[in-house]
Order: structure tokens, then C-alpha cells, then sequence
């Protein structure tokens, strides 16, 4: 054979492999810890954090894996968080028998101050504060509000800086592998459940 077929042929076999390896997707050690300059971008491993919340229990990214997370970080003196940390409360209801977690990372603020803030508007998600600002570091924090989906692999799917628009959330979350509201995803032999979506919650 000459020399001209042996290497098309050769080439199309290597062109072959490569899109077999790209439908199969990238093993975890082959995506990307973060993009350009150490930001974490969407498609992305989502950076490991751990810290105590405000029970004193110890929560960790990395044991939540196979389950949907939002992390999303906030302050009391933050007019849009007012606002969206009881929705998130409501999101987190609505979600968290299928899985869904959600961490708040507070900014700046001790836990005496933003603890009662929280009891009084009754969330039961768990916040962590970050005195060494390693989480906000890791991160890239721009400013507060930013929200943070992460999918059942540890991926991140979506980075939003500043106020979310709820059925913007919503979509991210059941992408993500959560099952809430008109976005549902639930399919045969999913671990989402289908449920009844929150009327606390605006999933209009």
C-alpha cells in the first residue's frame, strides 16, 4: 500500500478514537480544576471546601457528590440576598427529598451577627462563615450575591454573579440533576423523584 493511504488511513483512525473518547466525556481527572487565571468556569470541577456550620457539623463539598449543590455567597447588609435567601429557602424545600443541597457562604460577618438573621427568616440550609476568606478566594468572589450550581458530578453548570432571576435558578438546578417546578427532568430510572413543586417559591 502506499505510503499516502497508510497515513489517511491512520489518521482517520486516530480521528475516529477521538471522537469516541469526546461522546464517552472526560473522566473527572481529565476536566479542568479551573479556567484561565485560576478562575473556576462552567464545565469545570467545582473547587473542595469544608467547614463547620452553625451547629457545629462538619460539611464538606466532597460528600455531596451524585447530589446537585448550590453554593452561594452572601451578607445581611446585601439588599438582593435579603431577597433571595428566603427563595432559596423555598428552592431548598422544594428540592432537597430528590437531593439538592445548599451551603451559603457567608462574607465578611461573624457568625453572632448573621446567625439570628437567619433564624428570624427561618432557613435550615447550612451557612458557613469564612474568616479567612480561603472559600472566597478559592472561588474568585466578584461580590454578593454570587451563586454557584454544581451537578451530581461535582461540575459546575452555572456561575451567576449578582441577583438570579428565580426560573433562571430553577432551570440551572434541574439541570444540574434536581427536580423542581416546570423544569423537572425526571426521567425512568432517575434518582429525581417527581414532586409537587413549592408554591413558596416563584417557579412561574
Amino acid at each position: 500500500m502506499p505510503v499516502w493511504r497508510t497515513l489517511l488511513a491512520s489518521g482517520a483512525a486516530f480521528m475516529l478514537a477521538a471522537l469516541i473518547l469526546l461522546a464517552a466525556g472526560l473522566p473527572d481527572e481529565a476536566r479542568p480544576a479551573a479556567g484561565p487565571e485560576g478562575l473556576p468556569v462552567v464545565g469545570a470541577l467545582a473547587p473542595p471546601f469544608s467547614g463547620l456550620d452553625l451547629e457545629g457539623h462538619f460539611i464538606s463539598l466532597e460528600t455531596w457528590r451524585e447530589r446537585p449543590v448550590i453554593v452561594t455567597f452572601w451578607a445581611t447588609w446585601c439588599a438582593p440576598c435579603q431577597v433571595e435567601m428566603p427563595a432559596l429557602q423555598a428552592l431548598y424545600e422544594a428540592g432537597s427529598p430528590d437531593g439538592l443541597h445548599i451551603v451559603a457562604i457567608n462574607v465578611d460577618e461573624p457568625p453572632e451577627v448573621f446567625a439570628p438573621w437567619a433564624v428570624e427568616r427561618g432557613l435550615t440550609f447550612p451557612l458557613l462563615a469564612d474568616p479567612t476568606r480561603s472559600i472566597q478566594t478559592q472561588y474568585r468572589l466578584r461580590g454578593v450575591p454570587q451563586t454557584v450550581v454544581i451537578d451530581r458530578a461535582g461540575v459546575i453548570r452555572e456561575i451567576f454573579y449578582g441577583p438570579v432571576p428565580p426560573d433562571r435558578l430553577q432551570q440551572a438546578v434541574a439541570a444540574a440533576g434536581a427536580c423542581v417546578g416546570r423544569y423537572n427532568q425526571a426521567t425512568a430510572g432517575s434518582p429525581c423523584l417527581e414532586r409537587e413543586a413549592s408554591t413558596a417559591y416563584d417557579f412561574k
